[in-house]
């Protein structure tokens, strides 16, 4: 069993090289599972685009395209 480690600045882990505290955009950010659910769950691209503009999954690439010809590409 391990302990679980966090400090002030995020997640800490501990391996043979040293104790690393991880810091990373979008850590206190619950709603990421909701907007990869509801991505996944979209039938067009409004739905699709209505789970983009959530914006709780920070830097992430995204290509978007259906059989209807509609190709988008978000940063």
């Amino acid at each position: 069993m391990r302990r679980a480690l966090s400090s002030v600045h995020g997640p800490v882990l501990q391996t043979d090289s040293g104790i690393f505290a991880v810091s990373y955009a979008g850590q206190d950010e619950i709603r990421t599972i909701e907007q990869y659910y509801r991505l996944n769950r979209a039938t067009n691209y409004a739905e699709w685009r209505g789970a983009m503009e959530m914006l709780a999954i920070p830097s992430l690439n995204v290509v978007y395209a259906d059989g209807d010809g509609t190709i988008a590409y978000y940063y």
